[in-house]
Formats: C-alpha cells, sequence, structure tokens
C-alpha cells in the first residue's frame, strides 16, 4: 500500500525515512490554510496529478487542511460511502462567496459528489453536532466505542476513510483544535472493522499541529502516526 506525504508544514521527515512514499511539498502554494480557493484547487491537483490510484494512504498534514480529502474523492468514480473520524463534524455552510474550507467540506462533498450515497460520522462533539441541526439524512453517527457492525449495513460499500487524529485524547495526538476523548486503541478498532469487512478505497490522515509544536508535539503525532500506518499497512 503506497503512501503520499502532503507536505506544508515539514511534518512528515521522520515519519517518511521509515515508510518511504511520494512527497509533495505544497508549502509555497497561497491560499490553502484553513480555505482553499479555486487558484489554491487547481494548482494542488496539478501537483496531486502524479499520484497512481495505487497509492492509498494520503497523509494532509493539519486539520486546517483536512478540505484535501475533497480532492481525494473526486478522483472516484464509483458510488461509495466515506467513514470519518473527526471530533468537528467539518459541515458548516461555506461561507466567503463558497469557497472551500476545513470546516465545511464534507458539506460540500455531499453537494458536489452525487456518488457519495453515506457519510459515517464517528467521535464528533454532540454540541457542534446539535449546532449543525438539520443533518443531511445521508449523515449517520456512530460511537467510537461500539462497533460499525451494527451501523453500517452488510451490503454496503466500498470505502473511504478519513481520519483527524484530533478525535483523540492529548495523550495520542497534539492538534491545533480541540479535541475528543479516543484513546487510540478505538481507532484502531474501528479502522480493522473497516478493512477485515469491506473494500477501502483510500484513507487519510489529518491532525499535525501547525502552530508552534513542540518537540514533545511533534513526538507524540509521529508515533501516532507510526502506529496507524503500521496498522494500515498490516490491512495490505
Amino acid at each position: 500500500m503506497k503512501i503520499c506525504y502532503m507536505d506544508f508544514n515539514d511534518q512528515y521527515r521522520e515519519l517518511e525515512k521509515e515508510y518511504p512514499g511520494i512527497r509533495l511539498d505544497l508549502s509555497t502554494i497561497p491560499g490553502t490554510n484553513c480555505y482553499c480557493d479555486e487558484a489554491a484547487k487547481e494548482e494542488l491537483r496539478k501537483r496531486m496529478r502524479p499520484v497512481g490510484e495505487d497509492c492509498r494512504v494520503h497523509f494532509l498534514d493539519s486539520g486546517n487542511y483536512h478540505y484535501l480529502t475533497l480532492l481525494w474523492l473526486e478522483r472516484i468514480k464509483e458510488p461509495f460511502s466515506l467513514v470519518l473520524m473527526d471530533h468537528h463534524p467539518d459541515y458548516k455552510e461555506a461561507a466567503f462567496g463558497g469557497i472551500t474550507s476545513c470546516g465545511g467540506w464534507v458539506r460540500e462533498a455531499l453537494e458536489i459528489f452525487p456518488n457519495l450515497k453515506k457519510v459515517y460520522m464517528g467521535g464528533v462533539d454532540p454540541q457542534l453536532m446539535e449546532e449543525l441541526q438539520p443533518l443531511s439524512d445521508r449523515i449517520e453517527v456512530f460511537d467510537m466505542e461500539q462497533t460499525l457492525r451494527g451501523c453500517i449495513e452488510p451490503q454496503e460499500g466500498p470505502f473511504y476513510v478519513s481520519l483527524d487524529k484530533d478525535v483523540m485524547e492529548e495523550r495520542y495526538a497534539r492538534t491545533d483544535w480541540t479535541q475528543g476523548s479516543a484513546t487510540l486503541e478505538r481507532v484502531m478498532e474501528r479502522l480493522g472493522e473497516i478493512f477485515e469487512e469491506r473494500q477501502v478505497l483510500g484513507v487519510d490522515i489529518c491532525g499535525e499541529k501547525k502552530e508552534n509544536p513542540s518537540p514533545e508535539d511533534r513526538r507524540i503525532n509521529e508515533e501516532t502516526n507510526r502506529e496507524l500506518l503500521r496498522k494500515l499497512l498490516n490491512t495490505d
């Protein structure tokens, strides 16, 4: 299973030494932090173009760039569903003239991809979900502490999986956003269920700390990234 490192802030140097992959240096593209304008989107697509379909693990850097999931999803032509593990629903209405944002990309995905059948959200802050009611009838919420088997229909798939590490406690991840209470063990269990029983088209991971990361922040995030990669590579 090939790996793509989408690097805005020089986050993955150490991880890449152990797990080589395709590194995309995106640090010079303006108009990308939290919001992504059309010019930036086109440049991102251009730099992503050499990455083949056989590259199925994508590291997206900080959660500020979680909207990059959209650019991976637009490559999928068959009907599929999205499993999102995130402390935030990323379902806000578009602002600033409809510019793509890290806080609204899920809503945009549901609007622009007719082949996206359903979004399964795990670990989202209940208060944030309440503020966004009513949700699309194509969204279903699941509990990170419970098996996905009772949530996803037996015939459903294939899936794309998107993980923001802010779904986890701070002992497992250090991010730029408020964080949830999931453990790394629970995240691994949910990933294991999906890979063991379903077809997975791709996975992306974000949640690096962009703003003034300390050596301890980087160490914790690197350790969690290694554990996640070991899990993913063992499913191939």
